[in-house]
């Protein structure tokens, strides 16, 4: 799988960041080599380039950014109903349970690692579940 370069706004976001905060370009490097461990800042990939963004942001506010580097995972929403699911099957007393569901029809065994696809086939799956059941 090839990695995306890094993008002209990232580069310029980074330079600009690190003028904002009196790195002179030795000091830049050093931040981003202890940080990704690469040496220029052209070898970085664009998610390497977002975490080095994210870092110099944090220095200058203060403030840590939730990462958003999940770009096919499952969303918060999906996550939501899947337990929603779980409570209505009263599977909520033992969690093994859901795990093991999980990790028989999409052989993921925590919420954390399903994709979008595949929480939508077990948000599905669940529904057929408590369909049954009632």
């Amino acid at each position: 799988m090839k990695m995306r370069k890094i993008y002209a706004r990232q580069r310029a976001k980074i330079f600009a960041t690190a003028k904002e905060l009196d790195l002179d370009n030795e000091l830049l490097h050093a931040f981003i080599e202890n940080l990704v461990g690469v040496t220029s800042i052209a070898q970085l990939t664009s998610l390497q380039a977002a975490m080095v963004i994210d870092e110099l942001e944090y220095k200058k506010t203060g403030v840590r950014k939730e990462p958003q580097y999940r770009s096919n995972m499952a969303t918060e929403d999906q996550v939501y109903k899947i337990h929603a699911l779980e409570r209505e099957l009263g599977w909520d007393s033992n969690p093994k349970r859901l795990n093991a569901f999980m990790k028989k029809y999409c052989r993921v065994e925590n919420e954390k690692w399903l994709t979008f696809d595949k929480a939508s086939n077990l948000i599905e799956a669940l529904k057929k579940v408590a369909e049954r059941d009632r």
